[in-house]
């Protein structure tokens, strides 16, 4: 029966999926991985795929600065560019030594001259500028810098070395005295200055702390100097006062004084390295907003929009001309601008599932890549809007991070145990006690033993691993499912809830022998609260999933037909698989597993009976290569970090009685989708290794909803034991009731993914998935020119020109500088690729016009010049 599509997620009685809304009051049992995981959003900010450096930017208030030169221009007739006339009014010293600030005489009070200077009235100080050297070397041929040696110029020492100086200090009242030189110095309170020459004194200068001398540095040594800190700043004086004295300065202000002279005097700025028009160039987005009529998707759009963005809404997914500059000008102002302010306001309070804001540059983010790739109509307004204003009235708990990190870990494991997520059956109702049986943690992380009693009455404990215990069977059997599901030569623990061995008695009957584990102080973490307790740890709560192409069977690869199918795939974990270690903090642990597609009905069934609470719907979009990758090699591997005590014996505090488990997914139902609620972040995959086979990762978030804290129960369907199977339990470990349930997989409860111009449909409605982005480059245009024409080596232009403007905002998100680079130096055929300088007669090295061209030069002229 098909879900229900009204756009919101109630935190009460809602549905299985994002969107819907389902019967009943509530109470679900939460479950131990979230219900359904959607990609991040994508990096912010996109990554243009052009080589050549920025186009320069415009200045918000143009102004021509002057180089910084000791010269200035003179009257008389212009200079040309790039040289300069003295003034002959400026002093120009040819000698490049420094100049300290020295004190050369001490000014006392009359008949105080031949008093000791300790007892006399310093009452002036005067200094002059003398040559010094900034970096002397001692006895010992150390270089240690003077701390007084500073001026870089006699100048700059005049300017800072006034003399005298006066102390402000009167003199005392005085008898007869020698009558000082009548054209003396007299100081601001009228007494007369004698001078002692400091040559004469010696070293008897007083310290005096109120006494500062213009021009010298006041030191201050610290009572407890590092050594380190000391030569680290004397090694960082001692370089610049060596470049000031032997360093010379090449600028480039007299280069662009000269090479930009007319585009300066023509008040225009544009790339010179680089040709201009023959180039596509990466560029910053300009602040200017220019606002246009907007008829078209009121629900996302506001009726005037910016410039850009209505154009890019025309170009979408056709061959018309287009340039880079307006690509890379959808700045958050201007799409912010052009959004439906009821959408725009949503993105301000949205939340992650337990309450990380999720951030209005994100959401921008992602109506930015759907603009640039051409999936608009993808993209699902309600969905943000209803859930927005559901949370707004949401009750949810904020961890306040405290200052110190083992008050944070004493903080998580609190709030973990207090929230008392655990697989016993003790909860407030029946119907989640059984569904708390639907679910158990891997063997390894409860300590699950079976003690045994053997004939001499001696008693073993037998470990369970995650795929059991190794058995010697008197009677050999096959093996009738997948080897994911155990082994013929190991015993596990059976299904359902219990925990349980099964065993027969003497009469044959079946008998649950239950083992001995920690489940009564295990604690597993619901989505919300794993996220807010990662967060707080500054530890990515993503889930991230690897897989591998099949050898030359990517989307790479020339000729290519893409995935066989789009329909959902059931993964189980190999248990065996799963690898962890922790991490810089040893309370969190990152680990791996692997799985396997199944496609056996009767394992599928059982296996979701045991796991059905930790079986989360994996949405991937159906273009994205890694879904091609899953599919063609029935594989994947899902990789996470836990809160769960990782680097302490037993993964606990015997103090508190607590053990945190994996939350480890022990499955996926891998779903294809396009945009809407099941995609709404718009991610995709990134590619990690190229060749013959390709390796890519894909990171999922649990996908935002309604509610805050409130988990979602499972996307797996509920069903009675009891009316469609007459069972009232999942294997013999269980108690019975007429009320059990179990949970059942349809594939086609996992098909209404295709969201489009405000309708969600099966996949089989949806286009048809053609080459994106890079792998259309290297297709379609690369192997073009590498066909048709009769060379090894073509520029950028020849390659961007025959791409539509869709496909090169693809390459926004599947593509960097390295992969760039990579196809630049021969990646493909060894087709090498060149940029085109500026000069005359460039066009000659450009592949003519062709049927494919949909960029031409006429289109380049001006598109990188910019008004200054």
């Amino acid at each position: 029966m098909p879900l229900s599509n009204d756009p919101t997620v109630f935190p009460c009685g809602r549905g299985n999926l994002p969107g819907t809304q389902g019967p009943g009051a509530g109470g679900q049992e939460p479950t131990v991985t979230p219900s359904i995981l959607v990609p991040k959003p994508p990096t912010n900010p996109p990554n243009p795929p052009f080589i050549p450096p920025f186009v320069p930017d415009q200045p918000d208030d143009p102004v021509i600065v002057p180089p910084d030169d000791p010269f200035v221009t003179g009257g008389g007739s212009e200079p040309d560019p790039g040289t300069f006339e003295p003034d002959p009014t400026q002093v120009v010293t040819t000698d490049p030594g420094f100049f300290r600030c020295e004190v050369v005489d001490i000014g006392v009070c009359p008949g105080e001259e031949n008093t000791p200077l300790s007892e006399a009235t310093i009452i002036a100080v005067f200094t002059e500028c003398v040559p010094c050297n900034p970096n002397p070397q001692n006895a010992n041929g150390q270089v240690e810098p003077d701390t007084t040696c500073i001026f870089s110029s006699l100048a700059l020492c005049q300017a800072n070395c006034q003399s005298p100086t006066f102390t402000n200090l009167p003199c005392p009242p005085q008898g007869a005295v020698t009558q000082p030189d009548p054209g003396g110095i007299i100081t601001p309170q009228g007494d007369p200055v004698v001078l002692i020459p400091v040559a004469t004194i010696g070293n008897q200068i007083p310290s005096e702390p109120s006494l500062t001398i213009p021009g010298r540095p006041q030191i201050t040594e610290p009572q407890s100097p590092s050594l380190s800190v000391n030569a680290v700043n004397q090694a960082t004086q001692i370089t610049n006062n060596q470049q000031a004295i032997n360093g010379n300065i090449l600028s480039v202000n007299s280069i662009v004084e000269d090479e930009d002279f007319r585009n300066t005097q023509a008040g225009i700025s544009k790339p010179v390295l680089f040709d201009p028009d023959l180039n596509f160039f990466k560029a910053n987005p300009n602040q200017t907003i220019e606002l246009v009529s907007n008829g078209s998707n009121p629900k996302v759009f506001n009726t005037e929009v910016a410039k850009e963005v209505s154009e890019i809404l025309s170009n979408s997914n056709s061959n018309m001309p287009w340039d880079e500059i307006t690509l890379q000008n959808l700045s958050d102002d201007k799409l912010l601008i052009s959004l439906n302010p009821l959408l725009a306001n949503s993105f301000q309070y949205l939340r992650y599932p337990g309450g990380q804001p999720i951030g209005v540059s994100t959401l921008l983010n992602v109506v930015r890549k759907h603009l640039l790739e051409g999936t608009i109509d993808e993209f699902d307004p309600d969905y943000y809007v209803n859930s927005a204003q559901a949370q707004l009235e949401d009750k949810f708990d904020v961890l306040e991070k405290p200052e110190r990190e083992e008050l944070s870990d004493r903080l998580a494991i609190q709030f973990l145990t207090n929230n008392l997520n655990t697989y016993q059956n003790n909860k407030s109702s029946t119907w989640r006690n059984f569904q708390i049986n639907r679910v158990r943690p891997l063997n390894e992380d409860v300590d699950m033993e079976l003690d045994v009693e053997l004939l001499n009455g001696t008693t073993n404990d037998i470990t369970i691993e995650n795929d059991g215990f190794d058995v010697d069977r008197l009677t050999p059997v096959s093996q009738v499912t997948s080897p994911i599901f155990g082994s013929t030569t190991k015993l596990n623990i059976g299904d359902g809830g219990g925990y349980y061995v099964r065993g027969e008695d003497i009469n044959g009957g079946d008998v649950p022998v239950y083992t001995d584990n920690l489940i009564e102080d295990s604690y597993y973490a619901p989505a919300s609260a794993r996220m807010k307790v990662l967060e707080m740890l500054d530890v990515d709560s993503s889930i991230t999933i690897t897989a591998s192409s099949l050898t030359n069977q990517h989307e790479f690869v020339s000729g290519d037909s893409g995935p066989a199918s789009t329909n959902p795939l059931f993964f189980a974990l190999n248990v065996t698989s799963v690898t962890g270690d922790y991490t810089d903090n040893p309370l969190i642990e990152n680990y791996s597993g692997t799985y396997a597609r199944v496609t056996d009905s009767s394992d599928i069934a059982t296996y979701v009976n045991n796991h059905a609470l930790s079986i989360p719907m994996l949405c991937i979009d159906y273009r994205d290569p890694i879904y091609r990758y899953i599919l063609d090699t029935s594989s994947l591997t899902a990789s996470l970090k836990d809160f769960n005590l990782a680097g302490f014996e037993k993964k606990g505090f015997p103090s508190i009685g607590s053990r945190f488990v994996k939350n480890i997914p022990f499955g996926f139902i891998v779903t294809p989708v396009a945009g809407g609620k099941y995609n709404p972040f718009n991610g995709g995959s990134t590619i990690d290794n190229t060749g013959n086979i390709q390796v890519r990762s894909l990171s999922v978030l649990p996908v935002t909803d309604a509610s805050i804290d409130a988990n979602q129960t499972t996307t797996l369907q509920k069903f009675s034991l009891n009316l469609e199977d007459g069972v009232d339990r999942i294997g013999i470990g269980e108690e019975a009731s007429t009320q059990n349930i179990g949970y059942k997989y349809n594939e086609s409860d996992f098909t209404e993914t295709f969201y489009n111009n405000g309708e969600y449909s099966s996949l089989t409605g949806a286009p048809a998935i053609t080459t994106r982005g890079t792998a259309y480059m290297l297709r379609e245009v690369i192997d073009y020119l590498s066909d048709t024409y009769d060379s090894t080596t073509f520029t950028w232009f020849d390659v961007f020109s025959r791409m539509p403007v869709t496909k090169v905002g693809e390459m926004f998100y599947d593509t960097d500088e390295e992969l760039l680079l990579k196809i630049a130096n021969g990646f493909r055929g060894d087709i090498t690729l060149q940029n085109i300088e500026s000069g005359f007669e460039t066009t000659s090295r450009l592949v003519a016009a062709d049927s494919k061209t949909i960029v031409s030069v006429e289109d380049r002229r001006g598109v990188t010049t910019v008004r200054i």
